[in-house]
């Protein structure tokens, strides 16, 4: 005769499992790298003028990308934040990024107003949904770089503005305010969840 496991203990078993598992944290990355830019600019526009039809999902473009970086001329602030989520919840993982390219070079500190000259790019959702991402860049506001010791403190807020995204009725932020501390690496240690291109989107929108 078989017999049946009282639903508490069932439970009890399940949490006791969880528990023992690796529980995987909130994750905050910033970084600064000389000597680097948006590997395409102004991805998000191309993303915008592309006829409705090619701009369904798919793995080929989505805002996630406009964070992807290269060598070039300038200096790049950057800021990763990932959420693994409830633990007994699938498939709820965020993340957001922050990209800032300034044309010139390092010292780029103070306090300096949004303009051609400062490129901010932003990127918001659900890491299992990546081409349902909300991206915008910032119109208006300021960015505050204040050196500390070999790395550098940075705030920014103003105004942004939707761009690039593919379901732009859920995505309505307007105002963006963030502060960050971001240590120097360079680009040849890029990941993918940095800014170098991966293989699938995931391995860009989650910190492998």
């Amino acid at each position: 005769m078989t017999r049946s496991i009282p639903l508490s203990f069932a439970v009890l078993a399940l949490l006791s499992s969880c528990a023992s598992s690796p529980v995987q944290r909130k994750r905050v990355d910033g970084f600064f790298i000389q000597n680097a830019v948006f590997a395409v600019p102004a991805y998000l526009s191309k993303l915008d003028a592309l006829p409705e039809k090619d701009a369904a999902p798919n793995r080929t473009s989505m805002g996630l990308f406009a964070h992807r970086l290269a060598a070039g001329t300038g200096t790049i602030f950057a800021y990763r934040f990932y959420s693994p989520g409830r633990l007994l919840t699938v498939d709820d993982e965020a993340f957001e990024k922050v990209t800032i390219w300034f044309d010139q070079p390092l010292p780029v500190t103070g306090t300096t107003p949004i303009s051609d000259s400062v490129v901010v790019v932003h990127t918001k959702g659900g890491s299992a949904w990546p081409q349902s991402a909300c991206s915008g860049v910032m119109t208006s506001g300021s960015i505050q770089v204040s050196p500390n010791g070999d790395a550098f403190d940075v705030s920014i807020s103003g105004d942004l503005i939707q761009a690039g995204s593919r379901n732009p009725q859920w995505c309505n932020q307007q105002y963006l305010e963030i502060s960050f501390k971001a240590t120097e690496i360079s680009l040849a240690s890029l990941t993918p969840w940095l800014g170098r291109a991966g293989d699938h989107p995931y391995a860009e929108s989650h910190p492998r």
